[in-house]
């Protein structure tokens, strides 16, 4: 388990990491002047897909209230965090300390 848990932030961290490079060499600029973006997106979005009211789901409320005619009850957003929203978060800020 503890394993399992390593490996998710590693890949997590290897992608920031890449995609702030890749972007860095595309665009012929610093490393840093896209990590904090490239964080900020990642975190966005993983929020976006985990917690409740996302994009993830939505699509089995649509299908349930299509088919059934009914409409289900309003859940409440709720969201837990996941480790790489944590680690993108993480990535993020200490993006933010190293720009100053």
């Amino acid at each position: 388990m503890m394993l399992k848990k390593i490996l998710t932030i590693a890949v997590t961290l290897l992608i920031l990491i890449s995609v702030s490079f890749g972007f860095s060499l595309y665009f012929h600029s610093e490393f840093l002047d896209f990590s904090f973006i490239v964080g900020l997106i990642a975190t966005i979005i993983t929020w976006f897909f985990v917690s409740t009211d996302g994009a993830a789901s939505r699509p089995p409320d649509h299908t349930i209230r299509v088919s059934t005619g009914l409409r289900n009850a309003y859940q409440k957003s709720h969201f837990t965090p996941n480790l790489p929203f944590v680690t993108s978060l993480i990535y993020t800020l200490l993006s933010i300390v190293v720009m100053h």
